[in-house]
């Protein structure tokens, strides 16, 4: 359990958000704020051809997670020299985590 104080009010949270190790995955963000997304693939030129609107969603595997914004947090994408965490949310059973991404395997809009 987490007690936090936020805009004088004191608050307790029952959730842990556990970790997802997804530094295996090219990754690309479509922003930084409510409603964005970071999309992943196992294969680099997925991300490129959906950067460039080139993809069509039946030929290749290609994930998505919303990012998660509360409140309570204050921030959702996290970034460190090798690494970036990003709160996520799967859209399926409330699940919820911190997904930690390479660094050399972002895959920028340009």
């Amino acid at each position: 359990m987490v007690i936090l104080n936020y805009k004088n009010r004191y608050m307790i949270i029952l959730d842990v958000i556990p970790l997802e190790d997804c530094r295996e995955y090219y990754w690309t963000l479509d922003g930084e704020k409510q409603g964005n997304k970071v999309w992943f693939s196992e294969a680099k030129n997925v991300i490129i051809k959906l950067i460039k609107n080139e993809f069509d969603y039946g030929d290749e595997n290609i994930y998505s997670y919303e990012i998660y914004t509360q409140h309570f947090l204050p921030k959702w994408v996290y970034r460190g020299k090798d690494f970036t965490m990003i709160c996520v949310d799967t859209q399926t059973d409330g699940n919820k985590f911190l997904s930690i991404y390479s660094n050399e395997k972002e895959i920028k809009h340009d």
